[in-house]
Formats: C-alpha cells, structure tokens, sequence
C-alpha cells in the first residue's frame, strides 16, 4: 500500500479509536489491550494483519483521554487474537481494554 494511502488509513483509524473512547472514563493504571479482526464471510487474513491498525488505535485511545499514556508503563501488554468468522457482522477491529494488577 502507498504511504499516503497507509496515512489516510492511519488517521481514520486514530479518529475511529478517540470517537469510541471519548465518552469511557479514563483508566488510571497500566493496562492490557486486545485486538480481534472480525468479519462476516469470505477469506480470514493473517492473525498479525490487525497489528498495523494497533498504533493508530492506541494512540486514540490517549488522545481521548482513556489512557493516561502509551508507553509501557501504562500499556503493560498488547493482545493479537486470530481472526474470527461471525455470520452476519461487518468487518470490524474489536478492542479490550482491561486493568492490570500493579506488583
């Protein structure tokens, strides 16, 4: 893909996460987040095919003030799942964000 078209992508991306994020309290300890591309039908990609979208996502997250920061003091782990087929749903990227313990 072209790196513009990758940029165009990435800000989407950025302003999908900050929109979904902006109304969700913010989480004041480190965190562990998921990622599961899901889609309806046709051919699954690859399990590391949402790692691309994970940055701009995250970096969403921050800028709707969900997370206090993305290094990793705060983002303790991130999560690729295989994709999943669900009859009947739009291609889609699921996020979870969860709390982790501190030591």
């Amino acid at each position: 893909m072209h790196r513009m078209a990758v940029a165009v992508e990435n800000r989407y991306l950025r302003q999908w996460a900050f929109y979904q994020a902006s109304q969700l309290p913010l989480f004041e300890s480190p965190v562990s987040i998921e990622f599961m591309f899901v889609k309806g039908s046709g051919r699954m990609p690859d399990a590391d095919s949402v790692a691309g979208a994970a940055k701009p996502i995250i970096d969403g997250l921050v800028d709707a003030g969900l997370l206090v920061d993305d290094g990793p003091a705060w983002v303790r782990q991130v999560v690729y799942h295989a994709p999943a087929k669900l009859a009947d749903t739009p291609r889609s990227i699921r996020v979870l964000v969860k709390e982790q313990d501190t030591p």
